[in-house]
């Protein structure tokens, strides 16, 4: 994928737009920590759940809200780095 393609979700399937990995993708991860606060990635996450709930039925809900609401308890572990 090419670098000028920002890394946003391709909807309805919730893929990352540059990198075609499960969106957030580790560099969207990356730049959410950089531009909000840790109230707001919360906010947004429960939105974007709410959203890929509608667009993914069968999405588990488990890996759902790990993949859209609570991984910045994990940021840490983050690296930047190809994907």
């Amino acid at each position: 994928m090419t670098a000028d393609i920002e890394h946003t979700p391709t909807l309805p399937s919730w893929l990352c737009r540059n990198c075609a990995g499960q969106w957030p993708c580790r560099t969207a991860k990356l730049q959410l920590l950089a531009t909000l606060t840790p109230t707001q990635l919360t906010l947004h996450g429960w939105s974007y759940l709410e959203d890929a709930a509608q667009d993914l039925p069968a999405l588990n809900l488990a890996a759902a809200l790990a993949r859209f609401v609570t991984w910045p308890e994990h940021a840490d572990d983050l690296q930047p780095g190809p994907e």
